[in-house]
């Protein structure tokens, strides 16, 4: 049992909690309370105990102390109006994705476009859900003049993959006495797609290519032919005049032609089962890991890739982009979730016009052995992979988790 996450369930959604109409009805308590700093909720919490203390009358001395300590957080309160934050903005900057364990940086521009400076200003992020968790010290700005800006970076590290909506970054200023803070500036929403880690494999064989290896030609494509651009070259006899590249020609003073290669053409499919039903959370995570690696591996040799996840609630296979596109594959398996039964009915034929196919289960059951025999009678070369506890019969290769949470697998 994750601790962690059974303790979110009291916060699910605390960022429409915070703008709901139960808040909206106790008026300006709740605004008030969530202006407290920090170290103004360190002084809330001693008024509190310095009161309930008070009340015996062996430490009715105590009042003193409560007296003082009510007068400070007033004193703040109606110093607040002096933290107003005019003309200021915020806008937060991140990469749209962030590898399952690794660290995102975000970073913070607030600018000042009002008509005097501000000090003190403190940076906040959203309510993290409980696969979330800040890195790092909390960044703050001492003055931000007119017209200027400043930039600041907050780090948090994503524990488990799928889509975040993260809710709002916001500033707010504390003086004078930093135990209250004006009115807070809101950015807007932040959304990140965690991606499942991409271990390295090792010693994976690709299919042989159908044309010459390293085919290359001086030419432009031509009809029904795919080319891509491998770099330029000096001019040779036979070249065409429309593949000339006149800023390399200008640059070194002789003709530089662009060179072409034909990219691979051979088909590898690479399909990832979700029909896993009572599979820990962590197996199936493995499986969408070695997925990821398995996917990233055949683009880096330069093989046409198309991904199936099969058992989708709504369809039975899923194609994502092919070729080099690694990362809307890589978005697309970090949403891949368990799901009780599906059909393998579209994966047949689109095996059947590839050079190869690996296919990689969470589950090994019956019915995934009789999909892995049917595939085989299609003449097609496959790679079974099982990822479990345990060794699996039935021709399939079987990894254990532990196996893939170290960053680098050796198939050879």
């Amino acid at each position: 049992m994750n601790l962690r996450e059974l303790n979110y369930i009291l916060f699910p959604a605390w960022e429409r909690f915070e703008h709901s109409r139960l808040l909206r009805l106790l008026g300006p308590i709740p605004e008030l309370t969530a202006s407290l700093t920090h170290e103004g909720q360190v002084v809330f919490v001693a008024m509190l105990i310095s009161g309930a203390a008070g009340i015996d009358v062996r430490f009715s001395h105590l009042y003193l102390v409560f007296c003082g300590l009510v007068g400070l957080l007033v004193a703040a309160y109606l110093c607040r109006p002096m933290a107003r934050l005019e003309g200021v903005s915020l806008r937060v900057e991140h990469p749209g994705r962030v590898a399952a364990g690794e660290v995102m940086t975000f970073t913070i521009v607030v600018r000042n476009e009002g008509p005097r400076p501000v000090y003190a200003l403190r940076i906040r992020g959203p309510f993290l859900p409980w696969d979330v968790s800040w890195v790092g010290g909390v960044p703050s700005i001492a003055c931000l003049e007119p017209g200027r800006e400043a930039r600041v970076t907050l780090r948090a590290r994503f524990l488990r993959r799928g889509h975040r909506a993260l809710g709002r970054f916001r500033a707010m200023s504390v003086r004078p006495l930093g135990l209250v803070s004006g009115r807070r500036i809101l950015g807007e929403p932040v959304e990140v797609t965690v991606v499942p880690r991409v271990p390295r494999i090792v010693g994976l064989r690709r299919p042989q290519d159908s044309r010459r290896a390293g085919e290359r030609t001086a030419r432009g494509a031509v009809a029904g032919e795919s080319f891509e651009l491998l770099g330029v070259r000096p001019y040779r006899a036979g070249d065409r005049i429309r593949d000339l590249h006149a800023r390399s020609w200008a640059r070194v003073g002789a003709p530089i032609v662009r060179e072409y290669r034909r990219p691979a053409q051979e088909r590898v499919v690479v399909m990832l089962s979700a029909v896993a039903p009572g599979v820990p959370r962590e197996i199936f995570d493995a499986a969408v890991e070695l997925t990821a690696g398995l996917a990233a591996a055949l683009v880096r040799a330069e093989a046409d890739v198309a991904l199936f996840v099969v058992g989708e609630p709504e369809v039975a296979a899923s194609h994502v982009m092919r070729g080099g596109a690694l990362e809307p594959m890589l978005d697309r398996l970090a949403l891949a979730e368990v799901v009780p039964v599906g059909a393998f009915d579209a994966l047949g034929a689109e095996v059947a016009r590839a050079a190869a196919a690996h296919l990689v289960f969470a589950r090994w059951d019956a019915a995934a052995a009789d999909v892995v025999e049917r595939v085989r009678r299609s003449g097609v070369p496959i790679e079974a992979w099982v990822v479990a506890r345990h060794g699996v019969a039935g021709g399939a290769r079987a990894l254990r988790p532990e196996e893939i949470a170290t960053g680098e697998l050796r198939v050879a």
